[in-house]
């Protein structure tokens, strides 16, 4: 991914956890590329944790991924929880456009 990073934490040995920290520029150019990533994972997992750490910016493309993964999630059965450190603009932007940035 171009000017972003996501880094992969499986829980303890047994546990069907994984934490994922998102970092960098979480746009869309980062999107599909995140997305194709975060699936992969997910076969076997059933709690999955997403933070974002060090964002430089972030889009209305990439909160809808955070938003589709969830549901999938969810629908699934499975527990997901989301925690956005992210710029106190892109707060902004996303509450302008009439979003919450608390997607727990």
């Amino acid at each position: 991914m171009k000017n972003a990073e996501i880094l992969f934490f499986p829980g303890k040995k047994g546990s069907k956890t994984l934490k994922v920290i998102l970092k960098g520029e979480l746009t869309l150019k980062n999107t599909f590329e995140a997305w194709d990533q975060m699936v992969g994972k997910l076969q076997g997992i059933n709690t999955f944790e997403i933070q974002t750490e060090d964002v430089t910016s972030v889009d209305l493309a990439f909160y809808q991924l955070l938003i589709s993964l969830k549901k999938q999630f969810q629908q699934s059965g499975k527990s997901i929880s989301v925690f956005l450190n992210i710029p106190e603009s892109a707060e902004e932007l996303l509450k302008n456009a009439g979003l919450d940035i608390n997607l727990n």
